[in-house]
Order: structure tokens, then C-alpha cells, then sequence
């Protein structure tokens, strides 16, 4: 049995065998004892070029035969059969043509099996494990048609020698036989089955071929040799750590070839969030990325696969799942830092955004502390800071989320009340005793400690003077009588709402003819809150002409009051009267600060911050979420709880006691917190008459639900210091989170 030329290697040895005699006459006998014998000297592959219609009868040797042994046979007979089994028991790949015949159906009655195949070639037919049975094609992969074939008991194709007619399949068996060989001497650990196995797993499938080979290809050294050669993936790619909650991990992959895995490359590939930046490697594409860190933009999931190469069309892969998570990193507190008067109240909001300052959502649980240490301010659950009723210094704030911990400082200050001497004090018109100036807004005055009677609480309308005579006496006249240790707390407020600040107050002079009720002096105390009061300041008053309505009026120095205690009265009585009596309280005018600013949040009951809660409104309704508001994309954004309220609907804001004529910048505070999508609300906006938004869609405008927005306008306060905001709804209902009245138009660009 002679080898056909085929593919050699310097580890590949050929041991020919002769089976045929002068005449080329082949001898059963001498294949059956050539097989035992290339198997007993070590062969792995063995090239079979013979065919018979049936396995046995052919040809036999006796068990007496000095030059095979096999014990696996019980009879006195080897046949073709106990040599190919013999093989196969020894991990020898035996190659053999399928014959040159071209058939695969015969005239009917001849050998038809229960496959299908006719014509059974043998031992091609026999077709075990170990066997590879070889057709022959061309040069373009097609099957010629003298080669006989079936995709039951052929296995694939190899090229023949057109000059070799006759010699068709047994010409691609060698060719066959030689790269089989030389992949058994490059992968020794491959034999038999496996080895078969492996050689048919690299075929290069051709379209023609279908269907008649059980590969549907033909033999490809390239492939082979590729297959070889490919890097084995030794440790699967993993990531340490896997789940990550800082900004990096490191990525590991271990790969071997047939040189040990000195000269693989390394080149890492990701599949992340949908629009996340990609992440960086330390090193990639280089002998020295099997391990590498990754360093992430945003949380996510991500998977990553690593490529090992060894060359062109020699790579693996192997991939790893990294889940990122959002872990808070940072809590950003607003305001940053507080100065807050004695006994005054400062809300602060917190907000955690992760490693890579995104907000988190859903926000962790907050605690709020105040350090000791300090001068004993206290602070509430949702963080508001309760300054003390007296002293100043300073207090820590400390908030606590998601094992993170941010501070801000607390400057708390005692309010003073500085005796201003005799100046007027005038922020609306002329003071005088008969034109007040018209105060832009109705208040409710409130007399604490007046007799119920007095203390009416009716409203002025904002085009009376404000030294209306029922104003004065009604809410000062105290007809109880009193003591020197009385005291009598007054207030300025909207209706419905909270007190306004307060800059003074006027006192009518002395009048002679009416001595008691023009009073001396008083212990002047304020307040910001009712509660906590400044110390008592002795003033004394103006004593002036007889002349009526004569009188003084009198600022505060310090800012932000809204409550005034006047105690300790003396007046100009005679000696023989009891001087601190209230009976005799003269005449006090308020004068009500004109509002520099305006911050209303908008459908909140309690405010933020600087941010009133919701007034001067009509229609509407509220509405709010607990989500958190990304603010990134605003220059001085409100207070986030701002942005998680609104009022909807059609309504329209009347924001009054401004300055009339004054300029003012008007800023919209904006989130979509309920609709999923642009176009789903459209709304127009006028201030004063004037539109200033048309079809405004919150949510294209922003980039997002869940996302601020302010939109700055112009405006001027009318004649009554009045601007009016009117919202009207277009698809669906128009909305706003916070309203912003600053004094001064928008700085030219």
C-alpha cells in the first residue's frame, strides 16, 4: 500500500507498505496483515486506496499468522474488518477513497442499504469513527463525476490530479492523508476520532458539495493549520471586581497556543448603556492587555469581550458581564452654607449624585445632624435649621446619605435694632400727613394683645393711603388699660399669607393738647418669626408742634423683620398720670418694604429656600412627585423641591408690593415631571399682556423629563407695582415649578 503525494512536514514519516505484486495485482491478505503492521510500528494515520463490494470474503488471513497479533479476535480468522477495528483501538486515523465509480444510486436491485447509498465500497462503507472516506474534486470545489460520493459514508473532498485519471480518488486520499498527518505530529494530543473529528471541522464548505458529502466541504491545510494554530482561551475573561461601585476594574484573560502564548495580542471590545461615553483601558491590542483596568463615564452594564490573536484568522474570544453601580459619591447641599438670624429657620435640600456626578435615583435616605460644639441651633428631620433665640456663632449642618457625609456651615447672627433717630424713611412717595403714598398691596394688620374688638384685621385696599384714621386707632387703641410690663406685637401680611418685612414704623408727634397720647419712650424689640425677639432697645420719641398728623417716621437697621414689640410705654402725660398706660398709644403708621424679590415655588405649601410657598394666584391646580431633578443644565437653580411641585391648568399670578414702574427680570422655573416624551404638553405664557411663550414644550425645551429649565424675560412693574404672569394651556396643561421676580432687567448680551 503506497502513499499518494500529500502535504508534508518535517515531523510527518512515511512508512510505505506494499500490498500488490509485479503484475499490480492487489493481495487482501497482505492490506489486512499491511494495516496490523503500520499500526504495531506507531502509525497515527493510515492511507487506504482500495475498494470492494463487501467488507470480509475478499480476503482473510489465519489467526496463525506470525506477523499479527490480536487478541480481540476469538476466531482462526483476521479480516479487513478486525484489521480496521484494530486501528481504531490503537488511536490511528485510517484515509480511504470512496472510489472512482461516480455513483451513489445503482440500477435498482443492487445493494440498496437502508440510507440510501448503493453501490457500497468497502472499507470506505464501513465508515467508523476513526475513518475519513475521500471524494475528489476540482480545482473549483465541484465534484467530478467519476468520483463516487454519499452524505451517509463520505466524509469530504480533496483535489485530484487531472493527469492521473484513473488514479481520482485514491490521488485525493494522499492529499488527505498528508494533512492529517502533519496535524497529528503538530497536535499529538489528537488521535483517532478526535483527530478525524478535527479535520472534518475544518473543512471549507462549498455550495456544490451540499448534500453529497456529510462535511458539504473539502479538505483546507489553511484551515487546518489556522485551527492549529488559534489560541486556546486557559482562563475564561473575568473582572475583578465584577460589580463595581467606584469608576474602574481591572479585566483578566488568560490564552496559551502551540509557542506557549509568548506572542498573542490582547484587544478588549465593550457593548454598553445605550449613548454611555465608552470606557478607556490601561492597555489594549498589545501582548500585555490580558490584563488591563477599565475606567468607566457612567453606571451601567457592560459587556466586554476580549480577542486573543495569534495572526490573521487565528483569534478567540471571551467575554465578561461588569455591572456598574450607582453608589453615592457626593451630596450637594443647598444653599451651600446659611447665615440665619437668632431664632430664624433655614431649609436645606440635599441631593446624592454617584461616582460619576449623575443623580441618583432613586435618593437615598437622608439624616440630618447638627455637630455639638456650636451654639446649639437644632435641625428637623427633612433639614430644617432652628437657629437659637439668642447668641450668634456658628453651627456645623451635617447630612448623611447612602454612607456619605456632607457639612455646611451655619453662620447665625442676633439681630440689632439700632435707635435711628429722627429721619424719614421713604421707599413709595412723598411722607406726608395726608398722602401716605398708595401702598400696592391690601394687608391685614394684626395687633397681638389687642382687645378682640379692635383687632379687626380688615384689609385696606391698595388705592387708599395707608394713614387711614380707622387704621390708627382701630388696631392701636388698647381700651383695656395696661401696665408699665405690657407689651403689644404687631404684624403686616397679605391675607392668607405669611407677614411681610417690615422697615420702620411712623409715631405722630407730640401734641399739647393731648399730651397722653403721644408717647415718650418704648422699649423696641423685632422679630423675624414671632417667636424669637432682639433684645429691647430704649428709643425715645419726637416731641414735636401741636400741629395734627405731625410726626416721624422710623427705620430698622437690620433687614428681614416682620414682627415689632413695643413695650415699656411712656407717654407725655401729665406727672399725675400713669404714664405707661396703653390707653394713650398714639397713632403708628407700617411702612411695608416694597419687594426687591419675589421666589414662589409654585403648588408647594411650604417653600424652599428663598422660595415662598405658592400666592397671588388664581385657578389651577397642584401637583407633585418625589423624583429627583437633574439641575446641572441651570445657572442658580432653585432649591430641587422646587422643580418637584407645580401648578397646572389655566392661571394667572398677580405678584404685587414692587416698586411702580420699576424693571424687573422674571425667571420660569420649569421640569416635565409627568409626561414621558416631547409634544405631549404645549402651553403659552404672557406677562403683563405681553406674550413671552408660545407652544412651549418643557420637555423638547429641557433635553428630558425630570430635567430644570428657567426661562428668563423682561418686565416692568405698572403703576400699582403689579406684573401679572398668565398661563394658558394649548395641548394638554400648561405648568410652572418656581416664579423668580429679581429687580433689574436682563443684562444685554
Amino acid at each position: 500500500m503506497s502513499a499518494q503525494p500529500g502535504v508534508n512536514d518535517p515531523d510527518v514519516k512515511i512508512l510505505p507498505i506494499k500490498y500488490s505484486d509485479a503484475s499490480n495485482d492487489a493481495s487482501y491478505a497482505a492490506v489486512i496483515r499491511g494495516i496490523y503492521y503500520a499500526v504495531d510500528q506507531g502509525a497515527s494515520v493510515i492511507n487506504l486506496s482500495i475498494g470492494q463490494p463487501e467488507i470480509d470474503p475478499y480476503g482473510y488471513i489465519p489467526r496463525s499468522d506470525p506477523w499479527v497479533h490480536d487478541p480481540a479476535v476469538s476466531g482462526t480468522i483476521y479480516y479487513l474488518s478486525d484489521a480496521i477495528r484494530y486501528a481504531e483501538s490503537k488511536g490511528a486515523v485510517i484515509v480511504t477513497a470512496a472510489g472512482n465509480d461516480g455513483y451513489q444510486n445503482q440500477p435498482s436491485g443492487v445493494n440498496i442499504d437502508a440510507s440510501g447509498d448503493t453501490w457500497p465500497i468497502y472499507p470506505a462503507y464501513t465508515h467508523t469513527g476513526n475513518m475519513l472516506v475521500v471524494a475528489s474534486v476540482d480545482a473549483t470545489g465541484t465534484l467530478y463525476p467519476g468520483s463516487n460520493w454519499g452524505n451517509q459514508h463520505v466524509d469530504l473532498g480533496a483535489f485530484w490530479d487531472p493527469s492521473n485519471v484513473n488514479w481520482q480518488t485514491s490521488y485525493a486520499t494522499g492529499y488527505v492523508s498528508g494533512v492529517t498527518g502533519t496535524i497529528a505530529a503538530l497536535r499529538p494530543d489528537l488521535t483517532g476520532d478526535a483527530l478525524a473529528t478535527f479535520i472534518k471541522s475544518t473543512v471549507q464548505t462549498e455550495p456544490q458539495l451540499e448534500g453529497k458529502l456529510t462535511t458539504n466541504g473539502e479538505i483546507s491545510p489553511a484551515n487546518a493549520v489556522n485551527a492549529i494554530f488559534t489560541p486556546t482561551i486557559t482562563a475564561a475573561a473575568s473582572a475583578s471586581p465584577g460589580t463595581v461601585t467606584s469608576t474602574s476594574t481591572t479585566l483578566s484573560v488568560g490564552a496559551s497556543d502551540l509557542d506557549g502564548g509568548a506572542g498573542l495580542t490582547y484587544a478588549w471590545s465593550v457593548v454598553g448603556p445605550a449613548g454611555a461615553p465608552a470606557p478607556t483601558f490601561s492597555a489594549n491590542g498589545t501582548h500585555d492587555a490580558g490584563d488591563t483596568t477599565v475606567t468607566f463615564s457612567q453606571a451601567g452594564s457592560y459587556t466586554f469581550t476580549a480577542t486573543v490573536s495569534d495572526g490573521p484568522n487565528r483569534t478567540t474570544t471571551s467575554q465578561v458581564t461588569v455591572t456598574v453601580v450607582p453608589t453615592v459619591s457626593t451630596i450637594v447641599v443647598s444653599p451651600p452654607g446659611a447665615e440665619v438670624a437668632d431664632g430664624d429657620v433655614q431649609a436645606f435640600s440635599a441631593l446624592a449624585r454617584d461616582q460619576f456626578g449623575a443623580v441618583i435615583s432613586p435618593q437615598p435616605a437622608f439624616t440630618w445632624t447638627v455637630e455639638g460644639g456650636g451654639v446649639g441651633g437644632t435641625i428637623d428631620a427633612t433639614g430644617g435649621y432652628t437657629a437659637p433665640s439668642s447668641g450668634s456663632g456658628g453651627d456645623t449642618v451635617v447630612v448623611t446619605g447612602g454612607g456619605v457625609s456632607q457639612a455646611v456651615s451655619v453662620d447665625v447672627t442676633a439681630p440689632t435694632l439700632t435707635a435711628p433717630g429722627a429721619f424719614i424713611v421713604n421707599p413709595v412717595g412723598v411722607v406726608s400727613s395726608s398722602n401716605f403714598g398708595p401702598n400696592p398691596a391690601w394687608f391685614t394688620i394684626d395687633g397681638v394683645g389687642l382687645s378682640a374688638p379692635l383687632n379687626t384685621g380688615a384689609p385696606v385696599p391698595a388705592s387708599y393711603p395707608v394713614e387711614d384714621n380707622n387704621f390708627y386707632h382701630n388696631f392701636l387703641t388698647d381700651g383695656d388699660g395696661g401696665s408699665g410690663t405690657e407689651s403689644i406685637t404687631y404684624q403686616l401680611a397679605y391675607p392668607g399669607q405669611a407677614p411681610v418685612d417690615i422697615i420702620g414704623f411712623h409715631w405722630w408727634a407730640y401734641s399739647a393738647d393731648q399730651p397722653e397720647r403721644s408717647i415718650k419712650s418704648a422699649d423696641v424689640s423685632t422679630s423675624a418669626d414671632g417667636v424669637h425677639f432682639s433684645a429691647p432697645v430704649p428709643m425715645t420719641f419726637y416731641e414735636g408742634s401741636d400741629t395734627p398728623d405731625a410726626g416721624r417716621d422710623y427705620a430698622f437697621q437690620a433687614s428681614g423683620i416682620r414682627y415689632v414689640r413695643f413695650s415699656n410705654l411712656v407717654n407725655y402725660g401729665p406727672d399725675t398720670q400713669d404714664k405707661s398706660s396703653f390707653d394713650g398709644l398714639g397713632a403708628i403708621r407700617f411702612l411695608a418694604t416694597p419687594a426687591q424679590s419675589i421666589a414662589i415655588a409654585a403648588g408647594s405649601t411650604v417653600g424652599a429656600g428663598s422660595f415662598q410657598p405658592d400666592m397671588e394666584v388664581v385657578g389651577g391646580a397642584t401637583y407633585s412627585t418625589t423624583s429627583p431633578i437633574d439641575t446641572s443644565g441651570v445657572s442658580d437653580p432653585a432649591p430641587q423641591s422646587v422643580y418637584q411641585t407645580e401648578r397646572y391648568g389655566n392661571f394667572t399670578y398677580t405678584l404685587s408690593n414692587l416698586m411702580p414702574g420699576g424693571s424687573y427680570t422674571v425667571r420660569l422655573h420649569f421640569a416635565e415631571i409627568y409626561w414621558d416624551g416631547p409634544g405631549r404638553r404645549l402651553f403659552n405664557v404672557a406677562i403683563s399682556g405681553t406674550p413671552v411663550l408660545t407652544n412651549f414644550d418643557i420637555f423638547a425645551a429641557a433635553g428630558g423629563k425630570d430635567r430644570a429649565i428657567v426661562e428668563p424675560f423682561n418686565a416692568v412693574a405698572d403703576a400699582r407695582g403689579t406684573i401679572t404672569i398668565a398661563f394658558t394651556s394649548v395641548l394638554n396643561n400648561a405648568k410652572v415649578s418656581g416664579i423668580e421676580v429679581l429687580p433689574g432687567g436682563i443684562p444685554a448680551a
